[in-house]
């Protein structure tokens, strides 16, 4: 064996290689962004390896060491001595699980983990939202800009950081579901991350706001991934102010479209098996979905 993978933590400086190996590999799978990769280090012990050229992550799920498929190598060899090195790798499209089970025939089993499928969407309909099925998406903002015709979006910015994570206290203390709450430790930690190192990290964000010097209703942050789609992060907003969900998000979809003319999809990530989320992402009518798979691999 030739190339042994060697794990180390991940750092702010490692944004520049990985970004530009995401873009080059164009994959549309949240796992690989550079921010879920950085913000969530924490939370899943998350370990990088650079596979010069190439990356494999190293996640703890629950104890369990999972690996991802490794973006970036083109040659079989190569990659087959790699995957030779790791018993789990998750995250895995179809594609690439088929492609782990041509390289070692016979030793794999493959499993669905829809929980963590990621729904993708054209962004021209999130921002146009045209079409019967989307309905009630059109007569919640319909509401909201009656009762608020004031109301004003901003970039997210260093000047009003502290005011979304002000915001994210008063989200957290609406939640009453157990299957929520036991998630929020990590995701608080994450977001966190993300909103210190926000300007460091080259994301965009936006918050909405009901009037001109009001308070912050709802906040939403995310970043390029492959090169015609746009990753959504994090998402909050008050539950008790209808329509402001759907507001930051049509709204920060035209956002992104001006910053970047050439994105056609947003990941809005996945639904975690939680109802309530699954519903609401659903309710979107995503125009595809990235599968993920795990395939363990009896070496």
């Amino acid at each position: 064996m030739t190339f042994i993978l060697s794990f180390r933590t991940v750092t702010i400086e490692d944004g520049d290689w990985i970004r530009r190996l995401i873009r080059s590999a164009d994959t549309r799978n949240s796992d690989y962004s550079f921010g879920n990769i950085f913000c969530w280090q924490k939370p899943y012990d998350i370990h990088i390896a650079d596979l010069q050229p190439g990356l494999m992550i190293r996640f703890d799920v629950n104890g369990l060491n999972v690996y991802s498929y490794p973006l970036g190598v083109e040659s079989e060899s190569k990659l087959r001595e790699i995957i030779a090195q790791v018993p789990i790798v998750g995250g895995a499209s179809y594609e690439q699980a088929a492609a782990i089970e041509r390289l070692f025939p016979g030793q794999c089993r493959s499993e669905e983990f829809t929980e963590l499928f990621d729904y993708i969407y054209d962004i021209d309909r999130v921002i146009s939202l045209a079409g019967k099925k989307l309905h009630a998406k059109r007569n919640y903002i319909n509401r909201f800009t009656a009762q608020y015709p004031g109301y004003v979006v901003e970039p997210l910015t260093r000047r009003n950081i502290g005011e979304c994570m002000l915001l994210d206290g008063l989200w957290l203390n609406s939640k009453d579901d157990d299957s929520i709450t036991d998630a929020i430790p990590g995701e608080i930690t994450a977001l966190e991350t993300t909103l210190t190192n926000f300007c460091e990290l080259d994301m965009l964000g936006a918050v909405l706001r009901v009037e001109a010097g009001g308070d912050i209703i709802a906040f939403t942050v995310g970043e390029l991934l492959g090169r015609d789609t746009f990753n959504t992060h994090f998402e909050k907003a008050l539950s008790s102010i209808d329509g402001a969900y759907q507001i930051i998000n049509r709204e920060f979809a035209r956002m992104v479209k001006e910053t970047y003319p050439f994105v056609k999809y947003i990941n809005r990530e996945e639904d975690l098996g939680l109802p309530n989320l699954r519903k609401s992402k659903r309710s979107y009518y995503p125009d595809f979905i990235q599968e993920k798979l795990r395939v363990y691999i009896n070496h």
